[in-house]
Formats: structure tokens, C-alpha cells, sequence
């Protein structure tokens, strides 16, 4: 697995919990959603054979999308986009470019003008 991968999946094994099928070998498959503590949805998106694939989501505690990441079995790649806490246009790389931990917004207790460090 992409070690961008990696952080991306630990961060939010590490805050959320996780909710979503698995094959017969108990590798995670298809849509899988993320729940803080308090129930609000944090994170939702696709894997495959356990690994990040296509888009992924992630939401503060307030309920305001702050990204989208686009994933290629693991491997970041397409437009990966953040937008503030108010729903502002904040940053749009390319092809993977930004940092997973950039795209983990506000997970958890975390407060919405925190990013989640490297």
C-alpha cells in the first residue's frame, strides 16, 4: 500500500469508526463510511482490496464538506480539493499533489480551524 494511502486510512481508523463491507478474505471492499463519536458522518468514500479508490469525502463536525480527494487503487491522483469551514473555495491540487493528511480535515474533537498535521 502507497504510504499516502496509509496515513490517509490510519488517520481515520485512529478517529472514526469505520462502516463497510469486506470480501470473503475480510478485505475491505466498496462504499465505506466513517462516523465520528458523536454519530456525524466524517468520511466516505471506496476501497478496493483495502486500499483508497476513486472519490473520497470528508466532512467536519459541523456537517460542511471541507474536501474531495480522488484515489487510484492507493495511489492519489485527479483533483483533490479543500474548502473552508465557511464552504469557500480553499485549495485545488492535481494528480495527487496535496498531502493526505491536508485532505483530513476536522476529525473527531477536532476544532473546524484545525488540519490534521503530517
Amino acid at each position: 500500500m502507497n504510504s499516502q494511502a496509509r496515513v490517509f486510512l490510519s488517520m481515520l481508523h485512529e478517529t472514526c469508526d469505520g462502516v463497510g463491507p469486506h470480501d470473503a478474505d475480510g478485505v475491505a471492499q466498496g462504499l465505506w463510511t466513517f462516523f465520528a463519536s458523536d454519530g456525524s458522518r466524517q468520511a466516505e468514500g471506496f476501497l478496493r482490496d483495502g486500499e483508497p479508490h476513486g472519490t473520497w469525502r470528508v466532512w467536519d463536525a459541523a456537517g460542511q464538506l471541507r474536501s474531495e480527494s480522488e484515489w487510484h487503487e492507493g495511489e492519489p491522483c485527479g483533483r483533490w480539493v479543500t474548502w473552508t469551514a465557511e464552504g469557500e473555495l480553499e485549495r485545488v491540487d492535481v494528480k495527487g499533489e496535496a498531502r493526505p493528511a491536508e485532505v483530513l480535515v476536522v476529525l473527531s474533537s477536532m476544532s473546524a480551524a484545525q488540519t490534521l498535521p503530517v
